[in-house]
This record gives structure tokens, C-alpha cells and sequence, in this order.
């Protein structure tokens, strides 16, 4: 079993990865790090942002595999990003997406909300929390 793991950067990596990392292997499945940004996007060190959760992984039996999609450039921005994520997950035989949630936006404009759209797998958004475990418990 894989789990589509779409990134927003390294930060968010990095405060993500080990509570991700656990959610894979109470589930015993394997990490696909997703990078997506459009043509007209600054190309980004999207391999840092996958070392996080490699790092996050070391030591236990999570595989971690990563990739890079170009959206389409078109005018509804989130749109494309979530419809390339969307695409991702199906061509990787992914059975879940995890993704995380930025609390600055209305739930309508969260790129996670339209993933759970485009989707054919389920989508699990997870908060932005400064601690987790993994049943979802601040630390």
C-alpha cells in the first residue's frame, strides 16, 4: 500500500514528517513525497523537502519514494495543483492521500479541499499542530 504524501515546502516537512511517518507504519505502507509547482513557479530544492520524510523514516520499515509534477499553468492555481495531485495518486496506485491543512485559509480556498474533489482515494488533511501523535492527541 502507498500513501501520496503531497509537500508545501520543507518547513512543513519537517513539522509533518514524523507524525506521517507513523501513520504509514501503523498502516504498513510506503511514502510517495509528492513536489508540484507549475512551469512559471521558481524551480525549489524539492528534494530537501523529500529528505524530511526520509529522514523521519530511518530506522523503521517506512520506504519512501519521491517525485515532481508540473501542473498545468492556468488561472485557477489551486485547481491545477490539486487536479495534478489528484493524478498522481491514481497513476502511483496510491490507496490514500495525506496533506496538510493551512489554517490562514477559508476551508473553500484549501488546495486539500479540492483534492478531496478530484480524488479517488481518500484524503486526510492533517492540522497544523505543533505536536502530534498518532491518533491525532497533542503531545
Amino acid at each position: 500500500m502507498h500513501i501520496l504524501i503531497p509537500t508545501a515546502g520543507t518547513e512543513p516537512a519537517q513539522e509533518n514528517a514524523a507524525y506521517v511517518v507513523s501513520i504509514a507504519k501503523s498502516l504498513g505502507a510506503a511514502l510517495l513525497v509528492l513536489h508540484v509547482r507549475q512551469e512559471a513557479d521558481p524551480e525549489t530544492d524539492w528534494m530537501a523537502t523529500a529528505a524530511a520524510f526520509e529522514e523521519a523514516a530511518s530506522g523503521s520499515e517506512v520506504e519512501v519514494d519521491s517525485m515532481q509534477r508540473v501542473a498545468e499553468a492556468r488561472d485557477d492555481r489551486a485547481e491545477e495543483i490539486a487536479r495534478a495531485i489528484a493524478e498522481a495518486a491514481e497513476e502511483g496506485h496510491c490507496a490514500l492521500i495525506v496533506m496538510g491543512a493551512s489554517p490562514q485559509a477559508k476551508l473553500s480556498d484549501w488546495v486539500s479541499s479540492r483534492v478531496a474533489r478530484e480524488s479517488k482515494v481518500p484524503v486526510v488533511v492533517v492540522p497544523r499542530l505543533e505536536e502530534k501523535t498518532p491518533r491525532g492527541e497533542t503531545a
